[in-house]
């Protein structure tokens, strides 16, 4: 990410929720006095003339509550201060990101007392590099499949708009069966290789509507909107086949699902609570899938109901 912030044309800070500045860019050194470095660890309203320093404060902790996309122009009038204490105009833009340590503030910023013809160019090419890293942010760095946070995002506003519609959401869970002796056998590469070849098999073998995910490891989670549970039956076990006669993978191997369906009623059911309570179920039984042998696939509703029985 750094890397790419370095070449941005605009000056660029990383800023966490406590208002503290992780990184600067060098043309944020340059536009504001510091030296290399001079800006990490200190708050962002250092670079604000004293009298708004207690607003921004405000400001920043009312974003916080919901930090969205906010370009420039958005609040004209802005005024930074330099080292040397000269105040100048600036724009601002901001860009929340979130990563596995939480979630950063890209704050770009454009010092409008040198704006020239160039600002448009420079804004567009900051808006491309910023929905760049907020698809780098998204997705798996090994099979580039959405992550377990972008996926729980996903799945969260899919479910919300099945309780919208009174529709059905499913939801499986799919697990590569032996997978460490894979490894043990063949080797890390070999088995990364063979993590990427399934995952896009697997991706090439779902609707356009539905989302897949690495959830780490070996595991994964596809979200099937307006899936009931036969539909949900007859998707996972065509996608079991699949792999299991994928005679294009690396080596042969087999995977173990677990689904979970659930079809709406109320709109007052609190989505945090389907959403963990699906993500149990398919996990279940993927498991009970496992403790049969593997390569099969198995209903939470079937299981619960063996269970009872």
């Amino acid at each position: 990410m750094k890397l790419l912030l370095d070449s941005s044309p605009t000056a660029v800070f990383l800023v966490e929720h406590t208002g503290m500045i992780t990184y600067s860019n060098h043309l944020a050194e340059t536009i504001f006095g510091y030296q290399k470095n001079e800006l990490i660890g200190k708050s962002i309203e250092n670079l604000l003339p004293m009298k708004y320093r207690h607003l921004h404060q405000d400001h920043r902790t009312h974003y916080l509550l919901q930090p969205v996309l906010r370009p420039m122009g958005f609040l004209p009038n802005l005024i930074g201060i330099r080292k040397n204490g000269q105040e100048f105009p600036i724009d601002v833009g901001l860009n929340p990101v979130w990563l596995d340590r939480g979630m950063l503030i890209i704050c770009s910023v454009i010092d409008n007392s040198q704006k020239d013809h160039y600002v448009r160019e420079a804004q567009q090419k900051l808006t491309k590099a910023n929905t760049r890293l907020s698809r780098l942010a998204d997705r798996d760095a090994l099979t580039s499949l959405y992550n377990r946070r972008a996926c729980e995002r996903i799945l969260s506003a899919a479910l919300a708009e099945a309780r919208e519609a009174s529709e059905t959401v499913s939801l499986i869970v799919a697990d590569i069966d032996h997978f460490k002796q894979y490894n043990d056998s063949f080797g890390h590469p070999t088995g990364d290789e063979f993590l990427k070849h399934l995952s896009e098999t697997m991706r090439r073998n779902i609707r356009q509507e539905d989302t897949i995910a690495r959830l780490g490891g070996e595991e994964f989670l596809i979200i099937l909107p307006c899936i009931d549970r036969d539909q949900a039956t007859r998707f996972g076990e065509r996608l079991r086949r699949v792999v299991e006669q994928d005679s294009t993978a690396p080596h042969p191997a087999t995977i173990s699902l677990g689904v979970a369906t659930h079809a709406f009623t109320s709109k007052r059911i609190a989505i945090e609570r389907v959403m963990k309570q699906m993500i149990s179920e398919a996990a279940q039984a993927m498991y009970e899938s496992k403790k049969a042998g593997g390569n099969r696939f198995t209903h939470f509703a079937d299981a619960a109901q063996d269970a009872n029985n």
